[in-house]
């Protein structure tokens, strides 16, 4: 996987060389590339020689090479003027429809626009892989998590919308829309119409004060790249307005100046905002992700979830959170006595955990309420809470309550140690435990479909383009004969390409990691592709594996969330067990020892150590807004413990 796209990031497999449709865009973007640079500089775009704009494999804009050192922090790279933008003004009902018929319009001119240059070069761009573009079977996939299929649905219905917008101003008397096109079935005046509307979307930005503000396309900016992963951005947009100058005697320009120290070669970031993965992707269409690593740079599989949360530090998933039948009594972790109770006294407060009784349970927010200071493990310790005496039992629970939610400490325990107090946090940590795990199984039948979709489109594009290394196909495998000598293995295995050569092919067997070099008549592609997916042609299997990789992203980047705190929730619970062994069996000095782990785990967020002990911009952006309450998405209603911080 490697981050493509202009401006977005995305997981995708290597481009342009590898498959011949790429190539012919490749083409496309050179030439268009060639005739911005000069027509920007005419427009009065200044320093364009520093940037080394990447349209290939790697893409983004870079500090020009040429000399050593580090170039100084505010310093002016490049400055775009507003005569070179694209844009319409920001105060009108949808600036985004508006600049979307903009783009269309002067495409549509051609030669005769004078921002034929800007409008060709963004026409290279439209990410048909946005989910704008998908398949109402592509989107189901997200139907697991709510915030990704709700973002995605919510933004495809609105771009339909405006889609009928635009094709109505295309047929209205005036149009400068081409006969051809308007001649021709709706399907393609709505495509056109998409297109730009995912350009505006995806590369457009507000020039909040211009005279008037404005919604623009800023040529050459439109292909920076976005920074999620809580560090610092290389660089920093400027508008150049001036306090106490009237502005609309001021040319505006876009600057680009240096927000750190930066070396010659180094990509130009730019930060666009600070949220989800879920919202990313409807709204950008990309999913931040790791950089792309080979596999032994991971110690274990924790050290590579680590790196999808740290990823885009603004991410978050709804955990759903409710009691079910199993976790009650002696073999359960939630106190029976008065566990009625306590699920009506919640539920009173808006946080409805019996199963059933809402629409839909509870959801808490992560990585927010999995903090020290988060309702995650306050509202698994009340439950897990030993039964209350019966005198004065809801003034008790009232009581336990305030304990939990409302101390300083979240209910977290503390010296002396009691064995109740021990128990009650391991109990504690295995609800929240319980409640992660639910998630992960209800996620893995949906990432097994999505690898499923990947493989099977790999199997299409490797099909078309050869055997290459890293394929996945079946392959037999060298056997004894009847008569001694080598021959060819009735069964055919599955196995990895690891290298070509003219009539021979090297494997790895995937079940014993025995490589043999076989004949190439004995390898063959995959048998599970389905009979859909073999009659795709090379750009729709393209495409289809860049959906497919956006989906899995989206999933596993919340996935990787529940699985800290479901690995977090079983360390508490086990340093809890052994230190209740210890002093059971007093054996004094293994119980100082566990003590020592106990605390440090208590009271340790491994999460925020994880994500943000290197990036002091990741632990702000982390705990700037983490005391989210719980809602419950039944009726929207805040629990009244919302406050409570």
């Amino acid at each position: 996987k490697q981050a493509v796209a202009g401006q977005l990031q995305r997981a995708t497999p290597q481009e342009d060389e590898e498959y011949s449709y790429s190539r012919d865009k490749m083409e496309e973007r050179t030439r268009c590339l060639e005739a911005l640079l000069p027509w920007m500089e005419a427009r009065g775009c200044q320093n364009l020689e520093r940037l080394d704009v990447r349209i290939g494999k790697e893409l983004g804009v870079f500090l020009r090479d040429g000399g050593r050192g580090v170039m100084p922090k505010d310093d002016v790279i490049v400055e775009v003027p507003e005569e070179a933008w694209l844009s319409v003004p920001l105060e009108v009902e949808d600036p985004e429809l508006d600049l979307a018929w903009k783009l269309l319009e002067e495409r549509w001119k051609g030669d005769a626009s004078e921002f034929a240059p800007c409008a060709a070069w963004l026409w290279c761009w439209p990410s048909l892989a946005h989910p704008m573009f998908w398949e109402e079977e592509e989107v189901d996939l997200l139907s697991v998590s709510r915030p990704a299929s709700s973002a995605v649905r919510e933004m495809r219905a609105r771009t339909e919308r405006r889609v009928q917008q635009l094709v109505s101003r295309a047929r209205a008397p005036g149009s400068v829309a081409p006969a051809s096109l308007l001649e021709s079935d709706q399907a393609a005046l709505e495509d056109e119409a998409r297109r730009a509307l995912c350009l505006v979307q995806t590369r457009a930005m507000m020039a909040i004060h211009s005279t008037p503000p404005k919604a623009a396309f800023i040529p050459v900016i439109d292909h920076m790249r976005t920074n999620a992963s809580g560090n610092d951005p290389t660089v920093a947009v400027f508008q150049d307005a001036k306090d106490g100058v009237d502005q609309s005697s001021v040319p505006m320009k876009a600057k680009v100046e240096v927000a750190k120290g930066i070396r010659r070669g180094e990509e130009l970031r730019i930060e666009f905002e600070t949220n989800t993965s879920a919202n990313l992707l409807a709204k950008y269409g990309f999913v931040p992700v790791p950089p792309d690593q080979e596999e032994d740079v991971y110690q274990n599989a924790m050290d590579e979830t680590f790196q999808t949360i740290a990823a885009n530090v603004g991410n978050s998933m709804e955990l759903d959170v409710t009691v079910e039948s199993k976790m009650f009594g002696k073999e359960g972790t939630v106190q029976d006595g008065t566990a009625k109770m306590k699920l009506e006294f919640l539920a009173e407060r808006g946080w409805d955990l019996r199963p059933g009784y809402a629409p839909r349970p509870p959801v808490l927010e992560m990585p927010a309420s999995s903090f020290t200071w988060g309702m995650l493990m306050p509202l698994a310790r009340f439950l897990a809470a030993p039964a209350l005496p019966t005198r004065g039992a809801q003034r008790d629970i009232q009581a336990s309550f305030e304990h939990f939610f409302y101390a300083v400490y979240r209910g977290r325990p503390q010296e002396p140690y009691t064995e109740e107090s021990i128990l009650t946090e391991v109990d504690a940590c295995d609800i929240a435990a319980t409640w992660c795990e639910s998630l992960l199984k209800k996620y893995q039948p949906v990432v097994d479909k999505i690898t499923a979709r990947i493989d099977s489109a790999f199997a299409v594009l490797n099909k078309e383009d050869g055997w290459q290394v890293g394929n996945m196909v079946l392959a037999h495998y060298k056997a004894k004969g009847a008569d001694g000598k080598i021959a060819r293995s009735r069964k055919a295995q599955e196995a990895t390409i690891m290298n070509v050569s003219n009539d021979e092919i090297a494997v790895k067997f995937l079940t014993n990691g025995v490589r043999q070099k076989v004949p190439a008549s004995w390898v063959s592609q995959m048998s599970d592709i389905s009979t859909e997916t073999q009659a795709m042609s090379q750009e729709e299997a393209y495409l289809c594996l860049l959906r497919a990789y956006l989906a899995r992203d989206v999933l596993m980047a919340e996935v990787a969330l529940a699985e800290v705190q479901f690995d977090l929730s079983r360390a508490v619970g086990e340093s809890g067990l052994q230190f209740l062994d210890a002093i059971r069996n007093k054996n004094f000095s293994a119980a100082r020892k566990a003590k020592q782990d106990f605390e440090e785990r208590v009271r340790t967020d491994l999460l925020e150590m994880s994500v943000c002990q290197k990036s002091p911009l990741a632990h702000r952006r982390l705990t700037c807004n983490l005391q989210r309450p719980m809602r419950n998405p039944s009726d929207g209603r805040l629990g009244s413990v919302a406050i409570a911080d």
